[in-house]
């Protein structure tokens, strides 16, 4: 009787927290690099242990991805900030900033009524009597913004809006008071 040589099975090293990152990495890179410094993380985490293949790629992936990622934000905050201001999308935010000016102006206007027994002559009137020092008066665009105070004592404070024409569909305005001083 002969006997058989055994065989002896060996498996083969495996990193699971290397080919952790390396997937992470990988699906870093379809989310926009979202996830990346997650996998660059658990990557290198991975470098400790052998085999360290699908780490090293993960690190490549992961700060490649992350990189990218981080100068989409900067250049995406910088393209926030410039746009608030209106320069690239000329969008919402110079509407908004009126919107508050015009809010607080006649909160002074009201305030001013109550303090005086009358209604101010002009928006720099009651701008000017805060105690905080004057308020700017003019709309986002650099235009004056226009107090009127109709017969019954109440008021509308407006702006020509972005066309800065008077009488059109972008005006932006609000109605107040409480009709108390009358005209």
């Amino acid at each position: 009787m002969s006997q058989q040589p055994s065989v002896v099975y060996v498996p083969r090293p495996s990193n699971s927290m290397g080919l952790a990152g390396f997937i992470v990495s990988l699906v870093g890179w379809v989310s926009c690099g979202v996830l990346c410094p997650i996998g660059l993380l658990l990557s290198l985490i991975g470098l400790r242990k052998d085999p360290r293949g699908f780490a090293v790629a993960g690190v490549i992936l992961g700060a490649l991805g992350t990189v990218w990622a981080v100068i989409a934000i900067f250049f995406g905050g910088i393209a926030l900030l410039i746009g608030c201001g209106g320069v690239v999308c000329g969008g919402i935010a110079p509407q908004v900033v009126t919107h508050v000016r015009i809010n607080s102006l006649a909160d002074d206007v009201e305030k001013f009524e109550r303090a005086n027994n009358r209604m101010p002559d002009s928006l720099e009137e009651a701008a000017k009597a805060r105690k905080h020092g004057p308020r700017d008066t003019n709309d986002a665009w650099g235009r004056p913004l226009r107090l009127q105070v109709e017969p019954d004592g109440t008021f509308t404070i407006s702006s020509d809006g972005p066309d800065r024409r008077p009488d059109t569909e972008d005006d932006i305005h609000e109605h107040r008071g409480s009709g108390k001083h009358a005209m």
